[in-house]
């Protein structure tokens, strides 16, 4: 170990580990949006903070748009769609 070694906290977010259905991980990051840790009771979320649905398709559009440069225009929105609806049901699990 170098001298200058200086040891790190780190921290592991095993929400994640294992697999989890298509979207939930964006379903997880939009739920979170309502967190607020200055409620005083639960569940500690202010749901007037939620994004809206034009919101969420606009980040999915991006998402995919980053990760899929070669769909096509028509591909790209089927696609953000399709997460959108995923990203949206994924409550009921």
């Amino acid at each position: 170990m170098p001298i200058d070694f200086k040891p790190k906290l780190m921290f592991i977010d095993f929400e994640f580990a294992t697999y989890n259905p298509r979207g939930f991980d964006l379903a997880d990051h939009f739920a979170k949006y309502a967190y607020d840790y200055l409620v005083k009771s639960p569940p500690y979320t202010d749901l007037k903070k939620l994004a809206s649905e034009k919101e969420m398709f606009s980040f999915m559009h991006a998402y995919v748009e980053e990760f899929y440069p070669n769909f096509s225009s028509e591909e790209k929105i089927k696609e953000a769609n399709e997460l959108l609806k995923v990203c949206l049901t994924t409550n009921l699990y």
